[in-house]
């Protein structure tokens, strides 16, 4: 399985993979502490916010916000230290994809981590997982 955000069919990834129809389709939001509620319609909202990415993952929006100074995005290296991280309230939010990510949680938080963290519904990407 792979992630398409960009690289699908008609994205330049076609000459070198045979696709499949899409296997699951999902909006990527803002994951948040419960406690340090998350309100946002546009980039801009995010003033003076810290959000956390994997190294591995581009988020064009939030590179740009950041690029004119209006938040600050810390890549490290993968989700598990992302959301350990929010937990510590190290950073304000981690950008993933839902059921992904729900699924990390499930089995990767103890049940009283996993009710500290929830996310804003406002979606800022589609993600589409297609099998090469």
């Amino acid at each position: 399985m792979a992630w398409n955000l960009g690289l699908g069919p008609d994205g330049g990834a076609e000459k070198h993979f045979f696709y499949t129809d899409s296997v699951v389709s999902d909006q990527e939001v803002l994951f948040h502490l419960r406690r340090r509620p998350l309100h946002w319609k546009t980039v801009d909202d995010l003033q003076g916010k810290t959000i956390g990415g994997t190294l591995h993952t581009v988020y064009p929006m939030f590179e740009r916000a950041a690029e004119r100074g209006l938040l600050q995005l810390e890549k490290s290296g993968n989700y598990e230290l992302l959301f350990k991280r929010l937990l510590l309230e190290r950073i304000d939010a981690v950008p993933h994809v839902i059921r992904v990510a729900e699924y990390f949680l499930n089995t990767s938080l103890s049940p009283a981590e996993r009710q500290c963290i929830t996310f804003h519904l406002r979606s800022f990407r589609s993600a589409t997982i297609m099998s090469y």
